[in-house]
C-alpha cells in the first residue's frame, strides 16, 4: 500500500493544555531532499523517500515539504505517553491534483518492524475520508479542497483513549485513539 500524502505540509504538534511544543514550517532548511533534519525521514529509514522542500507552495515563506509519488514522510514524537494532545497539519493540494493520498497516524512504529496505525485517512480528486470504518463508524466523507492551504487537525487524548479529526473544520471522524492488533483491518 502506498502511504504518500501527495502534497504539501506544515505540521504542528501541541498539547490541549500548553503553547505549541513542537512545530515545523520547512522555512530554515534547504530545497531538496529532506532527510533527517529535525525528525523527519523516510519510512523504514529509507534516504530520499521522506520528501521535498520546494518553493512551489508556502504557508510561511519561502519553504514547504512535497510529499508526492513515492515519498512517504514520517515523523517520531517521543515522551507523548498521557495526555491530552492536538495535531495540526497544514495541507495543500493543488488545483490539479489527481490520484491518491494518504494522511496516517500510528501509535506505535518501528522501522522495519510491526506498526500499529491509529489512523489512516485518504484522499482522492473529490473526497477526504476515514480508512478503517470497522474501528471508527462515525466516518464523514468530506468535499477536498484544492488550490488553497487546509488544517487537518487531529485532537486525541491517550488517558481517555479518544480521537476527533476534522479536515478544513468539519468533523472526519472520531472514536478510540489505540487499536489492538486484533482490531486492524488489512491496511
Amino acid at each position: 500500500m502506498k502511504r504518500s500524502m501527495s502534497a504539501l505540509a506544515l505540521v504542528a504538534l501541541a498539547s490541549s493544555v500548553a503553547c505549541a511544543q513542537w512545530s515545523d514550517n520547512f522555512d530554515s532548511y534547504p530545497t531538496g531532499i529532506l532527510n533527517q533534519p529535525n525528525g523527519w525521514r523516510g519510512w523504514d529509514n529509507v534516504l530520499g523517500a521522506c520528501g521535498v522542500i520546494s518553493t512551489d507552495q508556502f504557508r510561511s515563506a519561502p519553504n514547504s515539504m512535497s510529499v508526492a509519488g513515492s515519498n512517504d514522510a514520517i515523523h517520531e514524537f517521543t515522551g507523548i505517553d498521557s495526555g491530552a494532545w492536538r495535531l495540526t497539519v497544514w495541507h495543500y493540494l493543488p488545483a490539479d491534483f489527481s490520484g491518491i493520498g494518504y494522511f496516517i497516524l500510528l501509535n506505535s512504529y518501528t522501522d522495519l518492524g510491526v506498526n500499529n496505525w491509529t489512523l489512516q485517512v485518504s484522499y482522492d480528486t473529490s473526497f477526504i475520508k476515514e480508512v478503517d470504518i470497522a474501528i471508527r463508524p462515525n466516518n464523514t466523507w468530506r468535499q477536498v479542497v484544492k488550490g488553497q492551504w487546509v488544517e487537518m487537525r487531529v485532537d486525541f487524548d491517550l488517558d481517555n483513549d479518544t480521537l476527533v479529526m476534522w479536515y478544513n473544520g468539519e468533523e472526519v471522524t472520531n472514536g478510540p485513539w489505540k487499536r489492538d492488533a486484533a482490531s486492524l483491518l488489512n491496511l
